[in-house]
């Protein structure tokens, strides 16, 4: 189903915002399971997990942005870390030994390689389960992580549960030809998948943006 074809013809939106939550709106529509998910209790409700140091990674993409600001807030709003996304659009920063789940990864700023302007809206992803001390967590952020993201909000909770549900569904409704089995949060982007998943992102970019007023 494309969703972009079913927001209303000449709909204009003054902020970002807006524009995003109108294509949530259309993506909740796909999800059967969002009022089963909501009254047995699939929302909210933070987990507090003691860990040591771990390491969060991954990419930052509408088209690849370089130099973007990547915060990372806990279930309760604190920033618990931040870095910079290098001149390759990836990015690695050390978690804090413990952490309120879930983790939301916000990547603002920096440079599209593509359009070498700055992206038009931030980036969201999400980490739901506690995280590995021995080897990397892959949290890539673009367009598709972003709506999955508010879409999983919009379920009750960004629970594991309700982020697979909406990653699923904005997959399938905004995939645009990228691999259907590749997780947009925890998948790593290598040469084999790369120019799909660029287009795919860049996609669904433009498709936000040309709702903006």
């Amino acid at each position: 189903m494309n969703v972009n074809a079913e927001l209303a013809v000449g709909t204009r939106f003054e902020r970002t915002e807006e524009a995003l939550l109108a294509i949530q709106d259309r993506v909740r529509e796909l999800v059967p399971e969002a009022v089963t998910l909501i009254t047995s209790g699939g929302g909210g409700g933070s987990t507090v997990a003691a860990l040591a140091t771990a390491t969060l990674t991954g990419s930052a993409g509408d088209g690849p942005i370089a130099g973007g600001t990547v915060t990372v807030t806990d279930a309760n709003g604190n920033t618990v870390a931040t870095t910079t996304t290098d001149a390759n659009a990836h990015y690695s920063v050390a978690g804090p030994s413990t952490a309120a789940l879930p983790l939301t990864v916000t990547i603002s700023g920096g440079t599209d390689l593509i359009t070498n302007q700055a992206p038009s809206f931030p980036l969201k992803s999400a980490v739901t389960t506690a995280l590995s001390t021995v080897s990397d967590t892959t949290v890539n952020a673009n367009p598709l992580t972003t709506i999955a993201v508010d879409t999983a909000a919009a379920l009750g909770g960004v629970t594991t549960a309700n982020l697979n549900t909406a990653i699923t569904y904005v997959r399938n409704a905004l995939g645009f030809g990228s691999d259907p089995t590749f997780n947009p949060i925890s998948g790593t982007v290598n040469a084999a998948n790369v120019a799909t998943t660029v287009k795919a992102n860049e996609a669904v970019g433009e498709m936000i943006r040309r709702t903006v007023a």
